[in-house]
């Protein structure tokens, strides 16, 4: 497994992770399993503009996948990029040959920046859906959406399980549920959470959009 990872502030700073201390992290965090690791002190920092090299497998040279970062407020602990989404990015680079994605359909749930998402469509995936609770998070997504190698194929869309669950099921607390409340008081009566970038080109198609709220896992794809 190789990877290494490049991004640049608004300020036009740069910072490189090498893929020799991407794998050490990596490998920390394998060997701690019951222990929780946030990927970097990122509210320390501004978010960046990042670019994944995922190395392929047979000598099919590197995928490089854009991933935008965005303030905590806007993404809760989606605000940067997980190390086990880096792991199945980089799982998915490594064994693409031998995965049916050509074609396929694909989706992440609770995608925070969506890296393993935008990896399956630079790797082939057809149909490539992007999904998670926070709006304004959303808005992020679909600019690194719109950078893909292929985003017509490529669509976000606002999918709240709080809301399609059964109330048993439903989260009750998290940090999560403190970022969403803000952000609907932010969007006033009738906001009702729902994505306001929900039509904006660039991965905005596929449901989700203006007012309208949460879709239904099976809206995804229009029932098909």
């Amino acid at each position: 497994m190789d990877v290494s990872a490049e991004g640049a502030t608004a300020h036009g700073a740069e910072t490189a992770v090498s893929p020799r201390a991407t794998a050490a992290f990596l490998l920390r965090c394998a060997r701690a399993p019951d222990r929780f690791f946030y990927p970097c002190n990122a509210k320390a920092r501004e978010p960046r503009d990042c670019s994944y090299r995922l190395l392929r497998a047979g000598g099919a040279g590197p995928v490089t996948v854009f991933v935008a970062e965005c303030a905590y407020g806007e993404g809760g602990t989606g605000w940067r990029v997980w190390p086990c989404a880096l792991l199945l990015s980089c799982w998915l680079a490594a064994n693409h040959a031998a995965l049916p994605l050509a074609g396929s359909r694909a989706i992440e749930l609770g995608c925070g920046l969506g890296l393993p998402a935008l990896t399956a469509a630079s790797l082939g995936a057809g149909d490539v859906r992007i999904t998670d609770c926070l709006p304004k998070l959303l808005r992020t997504v679909r600019r690194s959406a719109a950078r893909a190698a292929r985003p017509h194929l490529v669509a976000a869309a606002l999918l709240d399980w709080d809301q399609v669950a059964a109330p048993d099921e439903a989260e009750v607390y998290s940090t999560e549920q403190g970022v969403k409340a803000a952000q609907r008081k932010e969007a006033g009566p009738g906001g009702g959470g729902g994505d306001p970038g929900g039509g904006e080109g660039g991965g905005g198609g596929g449901g989700g959009g203006g007012g309208r709220g949460t879709v239904r896992l099976e809206e995804l794809w229009g029932g098909g």
